[in-house]
């Protein structure tokens, strides 16, 4: 059909805008997400002046607003009884409402949840003196993050709920708990890579916490979230091995002295497997035969005042060992390289790839 052939559509539009609607830009797969009504969606934000985000069950957006000069409508179709098109068939007028210039676009975003408020659960005999009034709704509904980002990273802190009330489980206690179980089912001959709660449970009652707590760390430490659990080895030596630096703050260790204290803290049945390559992006070598703990905890987020830290403790370092200190702010790895570009002077070493700093 041309233009002269379309029959007039009335267009009524409204002379003061509405400030009940703001348009929001969607990414296809929000948009698909939502047209298939599977999920809820949510809009939080820890407070009054925080980003808000967008968050779905498996997504989440920060909502940052774009600006802009032209005109925006929200235009509705209107069914119109009493006027007729040539066919016989009511045509649709439209309904056009000035909104506030400018939407909202959803940019993909990985927030961190903050947990460091949830009481923390240092065994049995203290619950009564750290009892929590939070549960685990509650912490869903404020924190800004999709539930399997919250879900994930529940796990990761060793989140627990006991009696309908959630705890973050402590240090002390998991270090404890974690060195029974790996020695709990070596004795009993259980696999470490198909154990179940209740028989890890059983290889560890007499540590004397309920089953939610063993069961808590058992899927801290294994590749699944779900039965059958698997302990992932190397990962439980790299939590020890972190663990005894972290306890020596600012102190510099002897690398000897090191590996034997992080060999005495892992459970018996681990007498193998310590390596520094698991703790890459947590120290640094105050001289080559010392150890000194250098989390990214402790630098920087803004990308050129973390290169301007890194370089101070050290003037030039190869691409892989600095790397591991910069996947906090850049989690994609092909990216860093455009973080070396911007903010370093690169070279290449025979085989190896340096960074140093700029002007230098």
């Amino acid at each position: 059909m041309t233009q002269t052939e379309r029959p007039n559509l009335p267009l009524f539009t409204e002379a003061r805008p509405r400030t009940g609607y703001r348009l929001v830009q969607l990414p296809f797969e929000l948009a698909a997400e939502i047209a298939s009504n599977e999920h809820r969606f949510e809009l939080k934000a820890t407070d009054a002046e925080s980003p808000v985000y967008l968050c779905s069950k498996t997504r989440t957006y920060q909502l940052l607003q774009l600006s802009q000069s032209n005109s925006l409508f929200l235009v509705t179709p209107e069914h119109a009884p009493d006027a007729m098109d040539i066919e016989g068939q009511a045509p649709s007028r439209f309904h056009a409402t000035p909104v506030k210039t400018g939407y909202l676009e959803c940019i993909p975003a990985d927030p961190k949840p903050d947990l460091s408020y949830v009481p923390r659960y240092a065994g049995s005999e203290d619950l009564a003196t750290v009892e929590s009034e939070l549960t685990y709704q509650e912490l869903h509904s404020r924190t800004p993050v999709s539930e399997t980002g919250l879900a994930s990273a529940w796990r990761q802190a060793g989140g627990v709920e006991i009696d309908g009330r959630i705890y973050v489980l402590a240090d002390d206690l998991v270090a404890r708990l974690l060195i029974a179980i790996v020695d709990g089912t070596r004795a009993e001959r259980l696999e470490w890579a198909a154990l179940t709660a209740a028989n890890t449970f059983g290889a560890v009652a007499d540590e004397g916490e309920p089953q939610s707590v063993v069961t808590a760390v058992l899927r801290r430490f294994s590749d699944s979230p779900e039965e059958p659990y698997a302990l992932n080895i190397p990962t439980i030596i790299k939590w020890f091995g972190e663990r005894v630096l972290e306890e020596h703050g600012y102190s510099a260790l002897r690398l000897a002295d090191f590996d034997q204290l992080w060999a005495e803290a892992l459970p018996t049945s681990l007498d193998e497997g310590r390596s520094l390559d698991l703790l890459k992006g947590r120290y640094v070598h105050p001289t080559p035969s010392s150890i000194l703990y250098f989390p990214p905890s402790r630098l920087p987020t803004a990308p050129a005042a973390r290169f301007d830290r890194l370089f101070d403790v050290k003037a030039s370092w190869d691409t892989e060992d600095i790397t591991p200190f910069l996947t906090d702010i850049e989690p994609n790895v092909d990216r860093i390289n455009v973080l070396f570009m911007k903010h370093t002077k690169k070279k290449t070493v025979g085989k190896r790839t340096v960074v140093s700093r700029r002007g230098v």
